[in-house]
């Protein structure tokens, strides 16, 4: 191996790497932590009027509904199938 095939990387940028990459682990693992508080919070909190209106929209699907389209039910009844 020559000594033009060995590349120094200054001490300086090795400790910024290691930081960045774990400030991006870090990000990661606040970001699966806050996903699992809200899953749990929607299993435990009840729905609240307007979204019971909108669920009832995704079990009886039609072309359109009286004051909305009707993309709101079929985005609802293509997550819960």
């Amino acid at each position: 191996m020559s000594a033009q095939a060995v590349q120094t990387v200054p001490r300086g940028r090795v400790t910024a790497v290691i930081l960045e990459s774990w400030r991006w682990y870090a990000a990661v693992v606040v970001a699966v932590a806050a996903t699992a508080v809200r899953l749990v919070l929607a299993a435990r909190i009840p729905l609240v009027p307007d979204e019971t209106y909108y669920w009832e929209w995704s079990r009886h699907l039609a072309a359109g509904y009286f004051d909305h389209p009707p993309a709101i039910a079929l985005f609802i009844h293509a997550g819960v199938a």
